[in-house]
């Protein structure tokens, strides 16, 4: 469940916990890479990870990060996420690309 920046030089997707495994995303971290088309070439940067885990915010800690998508701005992407206790309420925040 990947998305492109709008200007198409950006991917953001769930980078699951199990490497290969692309159905179950618990532990799922965001990150982005860079994508160039040049001379018949398609080539992806590295991996950033926007949100290092867990993260502890006022409404409790986090662990699991999964659907991001780019704003429109292009300026930032927003995920939802799931309290480590298990509570399944999506919520969404915002972070930089």
């Amino acid at each position: 469940m990947a998305d492109w920046s709008p200007d198409g030089t950006k991917v953001v997707f769930t980078s699951g916990a199990t490497p290969g495994q692309w159905i179950d995303l618990d532990g799922g971290a965001i990150a982005t890479m860079t994508y160039n088309y040049a001379n018949g070439t398609h080539t992806f940067g590295d991996p950033q990870y926007l949100v290092q885990q867990p993260i502890t915010l006022p409404h409790g800690t986090f662990s699991n990060f999964f659907f991001p998508s780019f704003s429109p701005m292009v300026s930032s992407s927003c995920s939802t996420r799931r309290a480590r206790s298990g509570a399944r309420t999506p919520r969404t925040r915002p972070v930089n690309a």
